[in-house]
């Protein structure tokens, strides 16, 4: 989980520490949620990509004995109401999710600065180095379920492909050998 430092510290706040529950994020949340100089500030948003792809709870999408999709099991609700419901009430938030069409990104966590606290890849600062080098910020571990301490997300993979329009197949799967070459794996060059 990003967060904004700056902001926590305008408004006078203790920084999120590593090992937050879920109902402690909505504490803290609700702390850093507010209006200044007009410019809504929300305490938490999390990426819908993030909820789905990290599987906190390692929730399968598909039952393999029925074939049908998970998406509405408790557990699933469980996450629901951890990354969303419970930070979703704000009349702020709520209006800013319509003004925009879909929930505030990482735009706003960077650009606009309008977001303390972001449940996102943590390849954020890697993919958007532009975008991050605007604030003073920091992460911490995802909040962890009540009921499961220490478990924390899935770790998302990064895929490479060659598509079929590819102009040299060849030279490209190339650099997929480099880029997953052992040196380059546990080294870094």
């Amino acid at each position: 989980m990003f967060y904004n430092k700056g902001l926590f510290d305008k408004f006078g706040v203790p920084y999120p520490k590593n090992g937050m529950t879920w109902e402690e994020t909505a504490e803290l949340s609700k702390k850093m949620t507010r209006s200044d100089g007009g410019q809504a500030i929300f305490g938490f948003v999390a990426s819908p990509l993030h909820v789905l792809s990290s599987k906190q709870l390692s929730k399968p999408y598909l039952d393999q004995k029925t074939m049908k999709p998970t998406f509405l099991d408790s557990e699933w609700q469980q996450l629901y109401q951890a990354y969303f419901l419970a930070f979703g009430s704000d009349p702020a938030l709520k209006n800013r999710t319509v003004q925009l069409k879909r929930l505030p990104y990482r735009q706003e966590f960077t650009n606009t600065q309008e977001i303390a606290m972001l449940a996102f890849n943590s390849q954020f600062p890697f993919d958007n180095p532009e975008d991050i080098a605007l604030i003073d910020w920091d992460l911490v571990s995802l909040p962890t379920i009540t009921s499961m301490p220490n478990t924390g997300s899935q770790s998302l993979p990064i895929t490479i492909a060659i598509t079929s329009m590819a102009q040299n197949k060849d030279a490209a799967m190339e650099v997929i050998k480099a880029i997953t070459s052992e040196d380059m794996q546990v080294f870094g060059r």
